[in-house]
């Protein structure tokens, strides 16, 4: 039995220390510069890639990386049901909106087709927004004047008057 296994525990010694020299070699053949060289490749290329995505591409298959807006809906939200933000449109109206205004519902988009998506459902989406009254006198206490002038500085009030809004509602 053992003269049997003598011999291949031999091959198997000299097997592994032509594996074992291999591995040694590959490791001495990598150097921080050429890792580095393969790393700045790899972000060229994928940003390279990215950018072609972001401007508009057809190379990565929409089926395997394209959402649906539904799908994109489930995955972040929707922009139509915010908790504390009010629609002044019924969710019927919404739907009707949205096919119009948004459009590509059910197409499976990805990169820049899928980010104008959602700016055009945003932009819906802050124009069907139930907004709070803001009275005559609210703005004219948020006017003021300013230390500088006796100007009012309307943009200053604007932004008081939607801070406490925002705060408030």
């Amino acid at each position: 039995n053992v003269a049997k296994i003598v011999p291949l525990l031999q091959a198997e010694q000299v097997s592994a220390e032509r594996r074992l020299k291999a591995c040694e070699r590959e490791l001495d053949a990598l150097s921080v510069e050429r890792l580095k060289a393969g790393a700045d490749a790899f972000c060229d290329e994928f940003c390279a890639a990215l950018r072609e995505t972001i401007e508009g591409s057809v190379v990565a298959p929409p089926s395997l990386f394209g959402e649906t807006m539904q799908q994109e809906n489930m995955a972040a939200g929707s922009f139509n049901n915010v908790q504390g933000s009010p629609m002044a449109v019924s969710p019927r109206t919404w739907d009707r909106l949205v096919e119009a205004e948004v459009g590509n519902r059910d197409h499976r988009l990805y990169g820049g087709s899928q980010y104008h998506r959602a700016i055009r459902e945003f932009h819906l989406a802050t124009r069907c927004m139930r907004l709070p009254t803001i009275t005559e006198d609210e703005i004219a206490n948020a006017a003021g004047i300013g230390d500088t002038h006796d100007g009012v500085n309307f943009l200053r009030a604007s932004c008081v008057i939607a801070i406490e809004k925002a705060r408030t509602s």
